[in-house]
């Protein structure tokens, strides 16, 4: 609970920044339903359900689509493909160390 608050906060400072109106409720309801529907999609990390949920649910609610594309490209960049960029490294240094994967 408090890791989806802090998520839901971020993306709520992220869209202020871009000019919506959007609050911390708003932010946790567009976190919720876009993992919701990034849950559904059977791909790793929910690729294109989640940011298609996100364009639409931050859209709907006031935000411009140009702000809408920005906060959902710079949100997934920082929450998933931050940890992909580190965690790739990171393995590769591991099987380097252990000779396993």
């Amino acid at each position: 609970l408090v890791a989806w608050t802090i998520l839901a906060g971020g993306l709520a400072l992220l869209l202020r920044g871009l000019g919506s109106t959007a609050g911390l409720i708003d932010a946790m309801f567009v976190l919720g339903a876009a993992s919701a529907a990034g849950a559904l999609i059977v791909v790793p990390g929910g690729l294109g359900g989640t940011e298609g949920a996100m364009l639409a649910l931050i859209t709907g609610l006031g935000a411009s689509p140009e702000a809408a594309i920005a906060a959902t490209l710079v949100f997934r960049a920082l929450t998933l493909w931050l940890s992909v960029a580190i965690g790739f490294p990171a393995l590769a240094a591991a099987i380097r160390l252990t000779g396993r994967p």
